[in-house]
């Protein structure tokens, strides 16, 4: 008897692990007022499209091969939790084709004026190889420790990236950017509000209409405008060129000012403005013509291209 209860045994433990498929497990809600998490195994580099048009998205990762989806649906003050609720005022769908995973919330219109009056907001872990898609016309986007190219925009919330290696473009109409970490292409854009880089290298393309720009800590090719503010860049290295340009502000950059040591690449700089300052270059050769509003040169062999331009303030190239 013994001897029979053992291969019985035996057989349960050889089906559930070697035929059965492992399950993802779905890890707690981080909070109560969740409606609904969706849990997608991935087998590498994986891609994730998220849509909703009327609350935030939240992208982070982690070290599993699963990307776990919560939703939570909001009314008003009130966060809907039942399927009852949830499917009066919006149609959420999910789908999965091999490592691509996709979610999407679509308002049901209750009323001869259309919105039902309810938002849909995600919070998503994924692989660090995940390439993104996140798309928003009502809430902000976050999205963190990622690798590979990642596509955002949103009409009316702010944008926040850290930590993401590969290439990167991001669209909002009505918020500010801050982004940190980014290392390779970035394509960054906002209509209504200030952009903040810091500690990101590579090919950094920063616009905005509406505010001002920080860079902190960079390092590449960098060009950055803004039509209504001032301009601060602090870059740690420079590569190709540094093209600043605001109509409504001043401009201060500070470089290394081993870009025009005698071994230095050189430098070909031009500046305009209501005033143009040149600090701490230490005496080094320059060749060009240089006055109060406005300076063209090079130091050196003129390497690394330098634009410094504003209608408005003052234009500042300090060497450090």
């Amino acid at each position: 008897m013994k001897t029979l209860l053992s291969f019985l045994i035996g057989c349960t433990l050889f089906l559930a692990v070697y035929i059965f498929p492992v399950m993802a497990d779905a890890p707690a809600p981080i909070s109560d007022n969740a409606w609904k998490t969706e849990v997608f195994r991935t087998d590498g580099k994986a891609t994730l499209s998220a849509m909703t048009s009327g609350g935030s998205i939240t992208v982070e990762s982690h070290e599993r091969n699963d990307i776990i989806i919560e939703v939570y649906v909001r009314r008003g003050s009130s966060y809907l939790t039942s399927d009852d609720e949830v499917k009066r005022y919006v149609d959420v769908d999910f789908n999965q084709r091999g490592n691509n995973v996709s979610v999407e919330a679509k308002q049901i219109s209750r009323s001869f004026w259309g919105g039902s009056g309810a938002s849909v907001s995600y919070i998503i872990t994924v692989p660090v190889e995940t390439e993104t898609d996140l798309r928003t016309s009502g809430g902000g986007l976050t999205l963190s420790g990622v690798e590979g190219k990642q596509t955002l925009r949103t009409s009316g919330g702010s944008v926040r990236l850290s930590d993401i290696e590969g290439s990167v473009q991001a669209r909002t109409s009505g918020g500010f950017m801050r982004m940190s970490h980014i290392r390779g292409e970035l394509d960054a854009r906002t209509s209504g509000g200030s952009i903040t880089l810091e500690n990101s290298s590579g090919l950094l393309d920063v616009r905005t209409s509406g505010g001002s720009i920080t860079l902190a800590e960079v390092s590449g090719s960098v060009n950055a405008r803004t039509s209504g503010g001032s301009i601060n860049a602090d870059l740690d290295s420079l590569d190709g060129e540094l093209n600043l340009r605001t109509s409504g502000g001043s401009i201060t950059a500070a470089v290394p000012s081993s870009i025009i040591d005698e071994e230095g690449a050189g430098l070909s700089l031009s500046m305009s403005g209501s005033r143009v300052n040149v600090e701490n270059d230490r005496g080094a050769s320059f060749r060009g013509d240089a006055t109060n509003r406005r300076v063209n040169g090079t130091y050196g062999n003129g390497g690394v291209s330098i634009s410094l331009s504003t209608s408005a303030g003052t234009s500042t190239l300090r060497f450090k």
